[in-house]
């Protein structure tokens, strides 16, 4: 990683910290926490970053401050499961997915019309 990276990157957590020290409210550190992975990760590709809370048996968005609305609608209140997109099945198996062919993932089956229209054609969870 380059020095700027690096730089940007203890930058960042810096920030985020700083919010949580000060008491800042949950929504807005995981917006914060969003909005930066996306600048510093679309440095190099278009990123689109969120983060789901589990409640009971299915995840709910609590932050993703530029998800196109069409997949916001889509995966909010998606049940955690392996069969039931990227973000259920990293919740099922305990560990990052990426998923490199949307087109013909069985786990993005539901997902891949509304993920290819958006032209995305990775997921890293």
């Amino acid at each position: 990683m380059d020095i700027h990276k690096l730089n940007a990157l203890l930058n960042a957590q810096r920030d985020i910290l700083g919010q949580i020290s000060t008491g800042t409210d949950l929504p807005t550190c995981l917006t914060s926490i969003c909005q930066r992975l996306e600048t510093l990760a679309g440095q190099d590709s278009l990123v689109y970053s969120a983060i789901m809370l589990l409640e009971d048996d299915r995840l709910h968005l609590s932050a993703a401050p530029n998800l196109p609305a069409s997949l916001s609608n889509s995966i909010d209140g998606i049940l955690s499961g392996s069969k039931q997109g990227t973000c259920g099945a990293a919740i099922a198996q305990r560990k990052a997915v990426t998923e490199t062919d949307i087109e013909h993932s069985d786990i993005c089956k539901a997902l891949a019309p509304t993920l290819l229209g958006l032209g995305l054609s990775l997921i890293h969870i």
